[in-house]
Formats: structure tokens, C-alpha cells, sequence
């Protein structure tokens, strides 16, 4: 199975604003200006405004201020891409800043797509090359999931709000068109990137000339994960570039995931069993003492932090330890966070809703260190490892019942 995970946020290649059309509308020369006021180098998260840049064809371009971490500022374009620029070369603005309209946006991506098809609906916009079935077949997984994932969040309290613009999809026919575009790892057949805010996939790979049921399920699988992280942050559940601990940002996105292919394809529902996450955590959870160990280093990251005052026993236990405090995840990595986000939003409802309200509030560009995700972690769930590894492995159980 790939190793799929959310792109990380290159920092060696800053996205650009998508061309020109998209930075010309954020400049609005009739609007009053006042004094340019340079904005802090220090770390800035406690407000929004808007800052204005020179930009090198545009000349003085408006943008809204999301973040600083003293080195880098996070600007959002009309667009909906972040920039990362220093600092020193923003100043406040009273000046207009406006998100592309549909319209807008779609010209912008005809004119960056040229003979690609691109269509859009409420909320999302495919641009694509790829057969009309695997088209068919992604917005119909994206579009079915996106009321119950705001209305989930709701529900939680969050304060969650319609994306500011359409979400863009792009789908390449093969492996090469989508590695031009952007050069991934080898295996990686999706992605949502934080920076430009689009999924990006393609239809044709090796594993669909050998077993093309396989594939699909996979890449279906996929685009659901893909899609949940765009939603999450677009809705104001998940703030851009804020540092969720890797093992709720993935978890969600497994627990939100589940597909089925068919005679069609069609995403699930909200926290149904995902069959392939279950098989491969239930031979984490009945593995022999080595091959957990073997496991939990795993899931990388420096020494895992201790998440009580007791000593770690119980093999599933030290799962959990290492997940609590993860700065990334293995494969089988991925099968954890989804059981342990299963357990926690299907048994410990309260605890989990006030998680995600804090995790929800969590700025653009701040840090959290390894004991700063553990303590996070032990605020809401307690530091009783012990009690939570017996919870995790019942609920696992009831789990394997209900799917039997």
C-alpha cells in the first residue's frame, strides 16, 4: 500500500500567486492608504489585517496577514495561496483586499490549465485530463462529504464558515503530467498542499494496469483523505500552516475517509469502519512484544515523551505514548491515529469535542514542542496511559464484532 500522507509545506519553493489576473483585482488604487507602517518581525497571531507588498510586475499588491514566526510572514492572496515573505517587506494597508470571485478563479485556471476541462459546483472546481469515470467518480466522493463534515463540526461548537473560495481539485491522466506539476515522492498518488490549498492527483498508475479494482479502491481512498484535509482547511476547523499534532490531523482525516467501490464509488459516512485501517491495526494490536517495539519507533519523532507518571507496561500503551507526542507517522502509523481518533469521538465525546476547539484555535507559523503536544494531548484525555490503552483495545474489539 502507498504511503499517503498531506505534502508537507515546502519552504524551499513558496507558491506563487497564480498568475497575474488573480494579483491585479487585490490592487485597488482608489482606496485610501494610510501611512505604511512596517509589520513586526516578532511572532504576530493575535489578529488579522490586511498588508500591502511590492510585487516585481504589479508593483504595490495587497494581501491578508495571517502569521509571523519572526523569520517568515504567511500572507493569503485572492486566490486563496499563501505566500511566505519576510516580514520587513509588508506594511499595514487600509487597502481592499477581495478573494476571487467563481468567475475569477475559473479564468485563472483555464489560462494555467490550457485544454484541461474545468467545471465547477457550489464549492468545489475540478480542472482535469483525466477518463470522465475517475472525474465522476472524485467530485462525487468530495461532493456527498462535505455537509456532513461541516455539520459534524458544528455540532463540536466550532465556529466553521464556507470556504472563501471554490476548493480547486486538479486531476492528471498520468504519473509524469502530475510529477512535472510538482516533483513527490515516489508512491504518492495525491496530495493537499497548505500553500496553494489544492488537491492534486492522477488517474493512471503501474497498479492500475495489473489490478485495476485495487487501484481504484486506493485512489478513491485517497481522495477522500486528500479531501478531508482541504475542507478542514477551508472551514475554519484546521488554520493553515498551524501545528496540529500529526496524530489528530491524520486520524481525522482516516476517520473521515471511509469509501466503498462497487458498482460505483461512494464515500461512507462519518466514522464507519475503515476496513483497511482495521486489518492493519489489528495486527498492531495483536502483535508480539518485538514487532511493536519495532512499531512504535515507527512512528517517528525523537524519544517518545511520557504521558504519565507510571511506567508504560502494556504494548498498546506505548502505542498511544508515541502517537501523543509524534512529529511524523510510518504507514502502519496511519492504521493508529485512525484507532485511537476512533475510540476518542466514538467514547470520550466530550473530551474530544473540546480537543479540536483548542486545536481549532491554534495560529498559522506558531510551534508546538514534543512536550507541548503531549501536554495538549493529557489536558483532555488524562495522563492515565494505562486506562486509555485498555479503552483503545475494547473499543477495537467492538470494532471487529460490529464489522463480523
Amino acid at each position: 500500500m502507498n504511503f499517503l500522507r498531506t505534502a508537507d509545506v515546502d519552504r524551499r519553493r513558496v507558491v506563487a500567486l497564480t498568475s497575474l489576473l488573480c494579483l491585479a483585482v487585490l490592487v485597488n488604487s482608489a482606496a485610501a492608504q494610510v501611512a505604511p507602517r512596517s509589520v513586526r518581525s516578532e511572532a504576530t497571531q493575535a489578529e488579522t489585517f490586511n498588508v500591502q507588498f511590492k510585487h516585481p510586475q504589479l508593483g504595490p499588491t495587497v494581501a491578508r496577514f495571517l502569521g509571523s514566526n519572526g523569520n517568515e510572514a504567511a500572507v493569503i492572496g485572492g486566490d486563496n495561496q499563501i505566500q511566505l515573505l519576510k516580514p520587513a517587506d509588508l506594511v499595514h494597508t487600509d487597502r481592499t483586499f477581495a478573494f476571487l470571485d467563481k468567475k475569477q478563479l475559473i479564468d485563472v485556471l483555464k489560462a494555467e490549465f490550457p485544454g484541461f476541462q474545468v467545471r465547477n459546483t457550489n464549492r468545489f472546481v475540478y480542472v482535469y485530463n483525466t477518463s470522465e469515470k475517475f472525474y465522476i467518480g472524485t467530485s462525487r466522493i468530495l461532493e456527498t462529504m462535505y455537509a456532513p463534515l461541516f455539520d459534524y463540526f458544528k455540532r463540536m461548537k466550532i465556529e466553521v464558515h464556507d470556504p472563501d473560495t471554490l476548493l480547486v481539485v486538479l486531476m492528471f491522466a498520468t504519473d509524469d503530467q502530475f510529477q512535472k506539476y510538482r516533483r513527490m515522492p515516489s508512491g504518492v498518488v495525491a496530495y493537499y498542499n497548505m500553500l496553494d490549498n489544492r488537491v492534486t492527483m492522477y488517474e493512471h498508475s503501474r497498479l492500475s494496469q495489473v489490478a485495476p479494482e485495487i487501484a481504484m479502491r486506493e485512489a478513491i481512498s485517497t481522495v477522500a483523505h486528500e479531501g478531508v484535509h482541504q475542507v478542514l482547511a477551508n472551514i475554519g476547523v484546521q488554520q493553515r500552516l498551524s501545528p496540529w499534532p500529526i496524530w489528530i490531523s491524520e486520524g481525522l482525516a482516516e476517520y473521515f475517509a471511509p469509501t466503498q467501490v462497487t458498482s460505483d464509488v461512494r464515500w461512507m459516512g462519518v466514522g464507519k469502519v475503515n476496513d483497511l485501517r482495521l486489518g492493519s491495526l489489528n495486527r498492531v494490536m495483536y502483535a508480539a512484544s518485538g514487532e511493536l517495539e519495532a512499531i512504535t519507533k515507527g512512528i517517528r519523532g525523537t524519544q517518545a515523551a511520557r504521558v504519565g507518571p507510571q511506567k508504560v507496561e502494556n504494548e498498546v500503551d506505548k502505542v498511544i505514548e508515541a502517537l501523543a507526542g509524534a512529529e511524523g507517522l510510518s504507514a502502519t502509523g496511519y492504521a493508529c491515529t485512525w484507532g485511537l481518533t476512533h475510540y476518542l469521538a466514538e467514547s470520550r465525546k466530550k473530551e474530544f469535542a473540546a480537543f479540536l476547539v483548542e486545536c481549532s484555535s491554534l495560529r498559522p507559523l506558531t510551534t508546538l514542542t514534543q512536550d507541548d503536544r503531549v501536554a495538549l494531548f493529557t489536558r483532555h484525555f488524562g495522563d492515565d496511559i494505562d486506562k486509555l490503552g485498555r479503552g483503545l483495545t475494547e473499543h477495537v474489539k467492538r470494532l471487529n464484532a460490529r464489522k463480523n
